[in-house]
């Protein structure tokens, strides 16, 4: 998706950007480490930052970003 150089933020780019951002840091981030740091279960943790789970906080940052209510 081109959004040239002055694009409108939409709701849509919005959501696409702050997923993309969320994807890039989950990809390097060492989630066992994390889980470890927090005292979290490595699966609860993963849970909490994978794609398509509803309610997670993923899905809450990414709703936050285009204005919705997180549920």
């Amino acid at each position: 998706m081109n959004m040239g150089a002055n694009g409108d933020w939409t709701a849509e780019k919005r959501e696409l950007i702050m997923d993309r951002i969320i994807a890039n840091g989950y990809k390097a981030t060492d989630i066992s480490e994390l889980a470890t740091e927090y005292g979290v279960s490595i699966s609860n943790m993963s849970h909490a930052i994978q794609a398509g789970r509803k309610g997670n906080f993923r899905d809450k940052a990414i709703k936050a970003v285009v204005g919705e209510e997180a549920t």
